[in-house]
């Protein structure tokens, strides 16, 4: 292949993105939805989600200021992790669509989406 450069180390791709694994893309919204409404309203948890509802209502109308607690503590450490995961993807060189999307998804999903995003580093230059 005359003229053509291989480069073997793998190039980084400024506009990778990753989702947690299945499991927790099924799990968390749910349960997150689930939790809100448990120190919101207690009352208006669907009946689809079976005995989650029954514990969310019995959890919001029983101990309210644990489950508003929960609640906040839920949101305020998605937020962070969204924050770290905007920190990691600026300092790493990520396109803004990839960005986004990590920040996204570090606050649906949290720590499992922030620990995908810390092997992805791109590759030191060398001089």
């Amino acid at each position: 292949m005359a003229g053509r450069k291989t480069n073997s180390a793998a190039e980084f791709d400024r506009d990778c993105f990753v989702l947690p694994h299945l499991l927790w893309v099924i799990l968390i919204p749910p349960l997150e939805y689930i939790e809100f409404m448990a120190g919101f309203a207690p009352y208006d948890i669907p009946w689809y989600f079976g005995p989650l509802a029954t514990f969310g209502e019995f959890m919001g109308t029983q101990h309210p200021v644990l489950s508003f607690r929960l609640c906040m503590f839920t949101i305020i450490l998605h937020s962070t992790e969204a924050v770290i995961s905007l920190i990691l993807c600026r300092n790493r060189g990520f396109s803004v669509g990839a960005t986004i999307k990590w920040i996204l998804s570090a606050y649906v999903y949290g720590i499992f989406s922030v620990l995908k995003l810390l092997p992805l580093k791109p590759p030191t230059k060398t001089v």
